[in-house]
């Protein structure tokens, strides 16, 4: 939303770029033809025209489109290279399922398709992105950190939720989580950081969010946004093999009303958002659902079925 994003620029704007130290903004909000380039720099922002990116793109940009991420991606490094980059990705998250929702264009990011931005990204630079942060819920999954792992060497995020800035009139912001101010103002004072400092800076600079605990809708309202971790994706592919052994493992030893539960029809639902729980409310059935492939999501507690 565009008052969230208009606070979390007031933060990045308190820093602002440096011949050593770049920021580049793509902004989509909820109406027809108001996607933004912007660079920003101290107290302020420049707009740079869409066409300078991508001479096709016009004031309406599709942002659950891979190719749009690469894209932007691509061009800034090359435009304002650096020695290390970071992409953060600030919407919406929803884990495996996906980040990124492009309402306009009904569209957004599974993490299939993040990778595919990465992977192109990757080819087009010649490099990996160094950090990935998603200032957005439930990304630090192992599903999607191994999803991205062959093109970025960190990711930042939070296995709960992640609460987003507001503003509430003119020069009163509220920050959530991430402030940029925190997190980019030392990399503009040390821009030889390397990319596993920075990213355990980013999750020192964390903050818990401001002047309310989640809703009652939330399992677990007194840490929903105590949790947030640094990844080296790098060992991803042998903590993935070490999960599968656990699953097999643990599937083979199920009996009785384990066994029933686990080859049991399941309803899958996920709440989105806690203030708007009817519009991101999912619910379908299947048996032994391939998630993925039938565009259900769900969030289970183990501590509290096991209690159940």
């Amino acid at each position: 939303a565009f008052g969230e994003w208009q606070a979390d620029l007031w933060s990045l704007q308190k820093v602002g770029s440096s011949p050593e130290s770049h920021h580049l903004a793509l902004y989509d909000g909820d109406e027809d033809g108001d996607t933004v380039v912007q660079y920003v720099v101290e107290g302020g922002v420049e707009e740079i025209p869409n066409t300078d990116v991508d001479p096709a793109w016009g004031p309406e940009l599709n942002l659950g489109d891979p190719l749009t991420l690469s894209t932007f991606v691509t061009w800034a490094a090359t435009e304002y290279p650096a020695e290390k980059i970071c992409v953060v990705l600030n919407n919406h998250g929803g884990g495996w399922f996906g980040i990124c929702w492009d309402d306009t264009d009904e569209d957004f990011l599974p993490p299939s398709e993040v990778a595919e931005a990465l992977e192109s990204i990757h080819y087009n630079l010649g490099r990996k992105v160094d950090v990935v942060v998603c200032y957005a819920c439930l990304m630090a999954s192992t599903e999607f950190a191994y999803e991205i792992h062959e093109h970025a060497d960190y990711l930042v995020a939070s296995e709960t939720f992640s609460w987003g800035s507001e503003t509430h009139g003119e020069d009163d912001y509220l920050i959530g989580n991430y402030p940029f101010d925190r997190i980019w103002g030392p990399v503009k004072d040390n821009p030889e950081m390397t990319a596993r400092e920075f990213a355990v800076h980013v999750v020192d600079a964390f903050q818990m969010y401001g002047p309310w605990n989640a809703p009652d809708i939330m399992v677990y309202r007194d840490y929903s946004s105590d949790t947030v971790a640094a990844i080296d994706l790098s060992a991803m592919p042998e903590l993935v093999a070490a999960v599968d052994r656990l699953g097999l493992e643990l599937e083979s030893s199920l009996t009785g009303l384990g066994r029933l539960v686990n080859h049991a029809q399941l309803v899958n639902r996920v709440i989105g958002s806690p203030q708007s729980p009817e519009e991101y409310c999912t619910e379908s059935f299947s048996g032994q659902p391939d998630f993925i492939g039938q565009g259900t999501w769900v969030n289970y507690d183990l501590l509290d079925f096991i209690e159940q």
